[in-house]
Protein backbone atom coordinates (compact mmCIF):
# COMPACT_ATOMS: atom_id res chain seq x y z
CA UNK A 1 0.00 0.00 0.00
CA UNK A 2 2.70 2.19 1.00
CA UNK A 3 5.06 2.34 -2.75
CA UNK A 4 1.19 2.81 -4.21
CA UNK A 5 0.85 5.38 -2.43
CA UNK A 6 4.12 6.74 -3.01
CA UNK A 7 3.96 6.79 -6.71
CA UNK A 8 0.49 8.40 -6.81
CA UNK A 9 2.03 11.30 -5.48
CA UNK A 10 4.96 11.68 -7.50
CA UNK A 11 2.41 11.02 -10.20
CA UNK A 12 0.46 13.65 -9.16
CA UNK A 13 3.15 16.14 -7.98
CA UNK A 14 4.98 16.65 -11.26
CA UNK A 15 3.62 18.64 -13.55
CA UNK A 16 3.13 18.19 -17.21
CA UNK A 17 6.43 19.61 -18.06
CA UNK A 18 8.76 17.78 -16.11
CA UNK A 19 10.35 20.45 -14.39
CA UNK A 20 8.02 21.66 -11.92
CA UNK A 21 7.63 19.85 -8.74
CA UNK A 22 4.51 20.42 -6.25
CA UNK A 23 6.01 21.53 -2.99
CA UNK A 24 3.06 21.97 -0.78
CA UNK A 25 0.22 23.72 -3.24
CA UNK A 26 2.80 25.49 -4.94
CA UNK A 27 5.01 24.29 -8.04
CA UNK A 28 8.86 24.72 -8.00
CA UNK A 29 10.63 25.04 -10.85
CA UNK A 30 13.57 22.40 -10.57
CA UNK A 31 15.99 25.10 -13.00
CA UNK A 32 15.26 28.54 -10.99
CA UNK A 33 13.96 27.08 -7.80
CA UNK A 34 10.99 29.67 -8.07
CA UNK A 35 7.33 28.72 -7.49
CA UNK A 36 5.10 29.44 -10.89
CA UNK A 37 1.43 30.33 -10.79
CA UNK A 38 1.56 28.74 -14.19
CA UNK A 39 3.56 25.46 -14.37
CA UNK A 40 4.83 26.23 -18.10
CA UNK A 41 4.77 29.76 -19.32
CA UNK A 42 5.97 31.80 -16.09
CA UNK A 43 8.50 28.97 -15.44
CA UNK A 44 10.26 28.95 -19.22
CA UNK A 45 9.91 32.53 -19.76
CA UNK A 46 11.72 33.21 -16.76
CA UNK A 47 14.30 30.17 -16.78
CA UNK A 48 15.28 31.31 -20.45
CA UNK A 49 15.09 35.00 -19.60
CA UNK A 50 17.44 33.49 -16.57
CA UNK A 51 19.72 31.86 -19.03
CA UNK A 52 19.88 34.57 -21.59
CA UNK A 53 21.25 37.01 -18.35
CA UNK A 54 23.58 34.39 -17.71
CA UNK A 55 24.59 34.67 -20.98
CA UNK A 56 25.89 38.00 -21.35
CA UNK A 57 27.11 38.23 -17.92
CA UNK A 58 29.79 35.34 -19.36
CA UNK A 59 30.46 36.93 -21.86
CA UNK A 60 30.61 40.38 -20.13
CA UNK A 61 33.34 38.82 -17.99
CA UNK A 62 35.19 36.79 -20.87
CA UNK A 63 35.15 40.50 -22.67
CA UNK A 64 37.05 42.53 -19.76
CA UNK A 65 39.28 39.18 -19.22
CA UNK A 66 40.57 39.87 -22.96
CA UNK A 67 40.68 43.34 -22.47
CA UNK A 68 42.43 42.95 -19.10
CA UNK A 69 45.22 41.15 -20.47
CA UNK A 70 45.96 43.90 -23.61
CA UNK A 71 45.91 46.27 -20.76
CA UNK A 72 48.36 44.32 -18.71
CA UNK A 73 50.40 42.94 -21.90
CA UNK A 74 50.42 46.63 -23.50
CA UNK A 75 51.85 48.18 -20.08
CA UNK A 76 54.27 45.17 -19.50
CA UNK A 77 56.06 45.95 -23.12
CA UNK A 78 55.78 49.97 -22.38
CA UNK A 79 57.59 49.20 -19.35
CA UNK A 80 59.67 47.19 -21.06
CA UNK A 81 61.03 49.79 -23.52
CA UNK A 82 60.94 52.61 -20.68
CA UNK A 83 63.80 50.52 -18.95
CA UNK A 84 65.64 49.94 -21.97
CA UNK A 85 65.60 53.36 -23.18
CA UNK A 86 65.33 55.18 -20.14
CA UNK A 87 66.11 53.07 -17.20
CA UNK A 88 68.58 55.51 -15.62
CA UNK A 89 66.20 58.51 -16.00
CA UNK A 90 64.36 60.59 -13.65
CA UNK A 91 60.68 59.37 -13.38
CA UNK A 92 59.60 62.08 -15.54
CA UNK A 93 62.21 61.19 -18.23
CA UNK A 94 60.28 57.75 -18.26
CA UNK A 95 56.86 58.76 -18.75
CA UNK A 96 58.41 61.10 -21.27
CA UNK A 97 59.60 57.89 -23.43
CA UNK A 98 56.05 55.89 -22.52
CA UNK A 99 54.20 59.26 -23.59
CA UNK A 100 56.19 58.28 -27.05
CA UNK A 101 55.51 55.18 -27.55
CA UNK A 102 51.72 56.25 -26.70
CA UNK A 103 51.78 59.57 -29.06
CA UNK A 104 52.71 56.99 -32.18
CA UNK A 105 50.11 54.70 -30.82
CA UNK A 106 47.62 57.50 -31.84
CA UNK A 107 49.27 58.81 -34.98
CA UNK A 108 48.59 57.94 -38.02
CA UNK A 109 52.26 57.76 -39.11
CA UNK A 110 52.88 54.72 -37.18
CA UNK A 111 50.66 51.33 -36.34
CA UNK A 112 47.94 51.53 -33.92
CA UNK A 113 49.31 49.14 -31.42
CA UNK A 114 51.79 48.76 -28.31
CA UNK A 115 53.35 46.40 -29.38
CA UNK A 116 53.59 46.80 -32.97
CA UNK A 117 55.18 50.66 -32.28
CA UNK A 118 57.59 48.99 -30.48
CA UNK A 119 59.01 46.35 -32.55
CA UNK A 120 58.28 48.59 -35.44
CA UNK A 121 61.54 48.08 -37.62
CA UNK A 122 64.11 50.43 -37.31
CA UNK A 123 62.64 52.38 -34.72
CA UNK A 124 63.40 51.12 -30.99
CA UNK A 125 67.30 49.68 -30.83
CA UNK A 126 66.12 47.29 -27.49
CA UNK A 127 63.67 45.74 -29.59
CA UNK A 128 65.20 44.30 -32.32
CA UNK A 129 68.84 43.47 -30.42
CA UNK A 130 67.26 41.28 -28.13
CA UNK A 131 67.93 43.54 -25.04
CA UNK A 132 64.24 43.80 -24.86
CA UNK A 133 63.64 40.58 -24.24
CA UNK A 134 66.45 40.00 -21.84
CA UNK A 135 64.65 42.51 -19.84
CA UNK A 136 61.61 40.86 -19.55
CA UNK A 137 63.60 37.77 -19.14
CA UNK A 138 65.26 39.50 -16.01
CA UNK A 139 62.41 41.84 -14.73
CA UNK A 140 62.28 45.22 -14.82
CA UNK A 141 61.79 48.15 -11.58
CA UNK A 142 58.31 49.08 -10.22
CA UNK A 143 58.93 52.60 -11.42
CA UNK A 144 59.05 51.83 -14.87
CA UNK A 145 55.69 50.09 -14.91
CA UNK A 146 54.42 53.21 -13.21
CA UNK A 147 55.89 55.00 -15.49
CA UNK A 148 53.94 52.95 -18.01
CA UNK A 149 50.21 53.14 -16.46
CA UNK A 150 51.31 57.13 -16.10
CA UNK A 151 51.69 57.35 -19.66
CA UNK A 152 48.83 54.70 -20.87
CA UNK A 153 46.74 57.16 -18.53
CA UNK A 154 47.54 60.44 -20.18
CA UNK A 155 50.45 61.82 -18.67
CA UNK A 156 52.39 63.53 -21.43
CA UNK A 157 55.37 65.61 -20.72
CA UNK A 158 56.71 66.29 -24.32
CA UNK A 159 53.60 67.04 -26.25
CA UNK A 160 52.87 65.55 -29.51
CA UNK A 161 56.23 64.33 -29.70
CA UNK A 162 57.18 61.08 -31.74
CA UNK A 163 60.45 60.45 -31.35
CA UNK A 164 63.42 61.06 -28.71
CA UNK A 165 67.28 61.13 -28.56
CA UNK A 166 70.07 61.96 -26.85
CA UNK A 167 71.77 64.79 -28.29
CA UNK A 168 69.95 66.51 -31.16
CA UNK A 169 69.89 70.16 -29.72
CA UNK A 170 65.83 70.17 -30.47
CA UNK A 171 62.54 69.64 -28.42
CA UNK A 172 61.94 68.89 -25.22
CA UNK A 173 64.93 68.00 -22.87
CA UNK A 174 64.04 66.16 -20.14
CA UNK A 175 66.63 64.17 -18.71
CA UNK A 176 69.43 63.18 -21.42
CA UNK A 177 67.11 62.87 -23.98
CA UNK A 178 65.43 65.63 -26.35
CA UNK A 179 62.07 64.86 -27.43
CA UNK A 180 60.31 66.34 -30.85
Amino acid sequence: VYITLSKVYLWLSRCSCSRLWLRGLRFLCRCCGLSCSCCLTLCLSFCLTFRLLWLIAVVIVIAVAVVARTVVCGAVAVALIIYCEAGNQSYEGMVAVGAVVMNRVYSSSFPNSISEVIYQSGQFTPASSGVLASALANGVPSTCYDAAVAAMNGENPVGSALYFNTGSGKGIKIGAHQFY
